[in-house]
């Protein structure tokens, strides 16, 4: 099936989306108010956020490092790489992400991997793949492959994060999904409050690879909701490299600033 063209059954459900969508008007993924018809957020890549709750977001733009998209902290220098990239170069070929994670995101992704059972993951993904499909020339040779979650934390959460924005992702730029072409074989404690070292150490050799043949030559895009350090992206590609993918591109939702 070739990119942007849709089968008749996709073009009646986007109609029924639509229908649905008057009926039943999202909300902001803030604030919770109703979203008023033509609340499109189009520069927002058509991210649920109320007016009132707009500025709570930003927009990753210029100048960023032109690898792992760590945002710079001045906005007079052009993007180039950051200094830990040119130190230590991750495995990844290119991070990308429409957003900043910090306020507003930083709730949205707090909000959706802990406290609505993953309800808004594909309109999430919707809008990472809006963002991709506008700021990334696709090929059509990718491949779609979330990062995996141990079977323990998946059963404790009810869902894998990154898979349901896969799908959301999915809807709008048209690839397939290798949803357990990587597997986490160690249950390892969260990410949250380690620093660079600790994230490293934390993620080495903890990924297996399944379905090899299937990337043999592939473009990848990695799918995860959030880039902290890099260190879980980076360690997923180093597996999908040596299973002979010819490219490994991460999206993310959010990109956080460094942070050592």
């Amino acid at each position: 099936m070739e990119l942007n063209k849709r089968p008749v059954l996709s073009e009646l459900w986007q109609f029924l989306k639509g229908f649905l969508t008057i009926l039943f008007p999202p909300s902001c993924l803030i604030c919770d108010k109703a979203l008023s018809i033509g609340t499109e957020n189009e520069d927002l890549f058509g991210l649920n956020v109320c007016p009132g709750c707009k500025d709570q977001i930003s927009v990753l733009k210029p100048p960023f490092c032109v690898l792992c998209s760590t945002p710079f902290r001045t906005s007079s220098a052009e993007s180039h790489l950051c200094g830990y990239c040119i130190r230590k170069r991750p495995h990844f070929d290119l991070l990308l992400s429409p957003f900043v994670y910090e306020r507003g995101i930083e709730k949205i992704i707090a909000q959706f991997k802990y406290g609505s059972s993953g309800r808004e993951g594909k309109s999430l993904g919707n809008v990472m793949g809006r963002f991709l499909r506008e700021r990334y020339p696709l090929k059509g040779d990718e491949i779609l492959i979330p990062v995996p979650l141990h079977p323990k934390r998946e059963k404790e959460r009810g869902f894998n994060q990154t898979l349901l924005l896969s799908y959301g992702i999915r809807e709008v730029i048209g690839i397939q999904i290798l949803k357990d072409a990587i597997r986490r074989n160690v249950y390892t404690k969260s990410q949250t409050g380690l620093n660079m070292k600790e994230r490293e150490a934390n993620v080495k050799g903890v990924f297996g690879l399944k379905e090899r043949e299937k990337i043999a030559g592939k473009s990848i895009l990695l799918v995860d909701d959030v880039a902290t350090t890099g260190s879980t992206l980076s360690e997923c590609a180093k597996l999908l490299k040596r299973g002979g993918a010819k490219k490994v591109v991460c999206l993310v939702l959010g990109r956080a600033p460094f942070s050592a």
